[in-house]
């Protein structure tokens, strides 16, 4: 019984985490642009999910450049660059 309750308590925690850490992407998807909200938000699911700093930053990177090529050059979904704005991929 008290077993059960410590791991609900892990689960809703983590669920509530992703709703913040959702909630973020969203308010920073605009002004930071894709790539940089993307990269906070692929590292920040992963260190939840008890992924190391490395391999976090590693794949939050790799995901939000992979994502942007597909949407932006592939399938031609603009996205915003914010802060890249001056790069111009």
């Amino acid at each position: 019984q008290r077993q059960m309750c410590i791991r609900d308590r892990h689960v809703i925690r983590k669920v509530a985490s992703c709703v913040v850490i959702f909630t973020l992407y969203a308010a920073l998807f605009e002004p930071l642009g894709f790539i940089p909200a993307s990269v906070l938000f692929g590292v920040a699911m992963a260190r939840l999910y008890e992924g190391t700093w490395k391999t976090s930053v590693i794949s939050g990177v790799l995901l939000a450049i992979g994502l942007y090529l597909l949407f932006d050059k592939a399938l031609d979904v603009p996205l915003p660059l914010g802060l890249l704005s001056g790069l111009e991929f």
